[in-house]
C-alpha cells in the first residue's frame, strides 16, 4: 500500500458486510454519512447489498452535496481542488431493511477520491428476528 493519491480506473473498494454485532435482527438503514476529499464530482459514487448477496445498488435518491455540473446524482467534488475535507450524505428513497449490509465505493476514472470514515444511521427493529 502507497498512501499517495493516483488516479486510476476501475477500481472499487467494498466494505465486509456489517451486521452491527446482531446478525438475527432486521434492521433498518436511513442514511450512510461519509467524509471525504474529491478532486472532481462524482456519479453515485456509494452502492449498497444487503444480506450477503453481493447484488449492489446506488443510492441514487439523495446526494448531499450535490454536483454543479452534474447535478442530480452527482457528489460534488470538495473545495481547493480536492485538499479540503467534506461531508457527504446518502439517503435512500425509503428505509433499507435488512439483517446486514455491504458497501461500495465506485472510485472516479479521474481525479482522486479518499474516504476518512463512514457513519451508518440505522435502527434495530426488534420485533423482526430472523427465523
Amino acid at each position: 500500500y502507497l498512501p499517495v493519491g493516483v488516479a486510476q480506473t476501475g477500481q472499487e473498494f467494498n466494505t465486509k458486510d456489517i451486521d452491527f454485532g446482531q446478525p438475527g435482527l432486521i434492521k433498518k438503514i436511513y442514511k450512510v454519512i461519509v467524509t471525504y476529499k474529491s478532486s472532481a464530482e462524482q456519479l453515485t459514487p456509494l452502492y449498497y447489498a444487503i444480506d450477503g448477496t453481493q447484488s449492489f445498488s446506488s443510492f441514487t435518491s439523495v446526494i448531499t452535496p450535490q454536483g454543479n455540473s452534474g447535478g442530480a446524482g452527482y457528489l460534488e467534488s470538495t473545495a481547493n481542488s480536492g485538499a479540503d475535507w467534506d461531508i457527504a450524505t446518502f439517503t435512500a428513497t425509503s428505509p433499507i431493511s435488512c439483517q446486514s449490509i455491504q458497501f461500495q465505493l465506485d472510485l472516479p476514472t479521474s481525479g482522486t477520491f479518499e474516504v476518512n470514515d463512514m457513519t451508518i444511521e440505522y435502527r434495530v427493529i426488534r420485533g423482526k428476528a430472523v427465523t
